[in-house]
């Protein structure tokens, strides 16, 4: 399986726990067969939204998103950098993607997502091999 398999399946996913050791995160996930899958991501910079306080178990549940920086932020002399409207500003930071501001288009490629409602977890990865995942099958 590869990991955009596992994206594709995520679908109904629950985020069980977040945690970390050092640069890595570890991101465990009950899939909607059963099966759980631990994300093991390589970033210096993750936004973690409050979730595991909710007493709502719904605000749980989610799906697995990639998308290339690029695409997505503005860019200046190398750099992605932030929109000049403000209210556009407010929206890139609740997603997260201010995460990537100052951080050079040529070496930070990915955004990687766990998007329920809402966003509950984006981080910034330099390229797919960051991303690592064991299915544990249930």
């Amino acid at each position: 399986m590869t990991l955009k398999d596992l994206i594709k399946m995520s679908g109904d996913a629950e985020l069980l726990e977040v945690t970390s050791s050092g640069c890595y995160y570890n991101v465990k996930l009950s899939l909607y067969d059963g099966d759980e899958v631990v994300v093991q991501i390589m970033t210096s910079d993750m936004k973690i939204f409050d979730v595991e306080s909710s007493s709502n178990p719904l605000i749980r549940y989610c799906h697995l998103e990639l998308v290339y920086i690029s695409e997505i932020l503005s860019s200046k002399n190398g750099y992605y950098v932030p929109p000049e409207s403000f209210g556009e500003l407010m929206k890139e930071t609740k997603l997260g993607l201010n995460l990537a501001y100052g951080k050079s288009l040529n070496e930070f490629k990915i955004m990687f997502f766990v998007k329920g409602h809402e966003v509950l977890l984006a981080c910034v990865v330099k390229s797919i091999d960051q991303i690592k995942f064991e299915l544990i099958p249930g």
